[in-house]
């Protein structure tokens, strides 16, 4: 994932395969009142890594301050025993997602 700071002028790589959100984020979503808060779904490594491993490494993570610092949920990691994959993120206006005590 790259970001750019500028307007477009210029971009920077901001995720690799080490990085916190994983290395192959898949849904972005910005809140549309508070752009600073944004959720990324995503997985550890690509797709032919899954196939190879049986495994994604899937999380959703959460950043308040515009990506500076992002953290994965809790509970958001996938595990041998819960391999989610996450197909759409959504926020409702009228109830930020900061406030739901499902994404603590």
């Amino acid at each position: 994932m790259y970001v750019s700071s500028d307007g477009d002028k210029s971009w920077e790589q901001w995720t690799d395969l080490k990085h916190e959100i994983g290395g192959y984020p898949d849904l972005l979503v910005l809140h549309p009142r508070q752009p600073e808060l944004m959720f990324v779904a995503s997985a550890e490594k690509g797709p032919g890594s899954w196939r190879r491993e049986h495994y994604a490494g899937s999380r959703i993570s959460r950043s308040t301050d515009g990506a500076a610092t992002t953290a994965a949920r809790t509970g958001t990691r996938s595990s041998a025993a819960w391999r989610p994959s996450p197909r759409a993120i959504t926020t409702r206006p009228s109830s930020p997602p900061e406030h739901d005590p499902r994404l603590e």
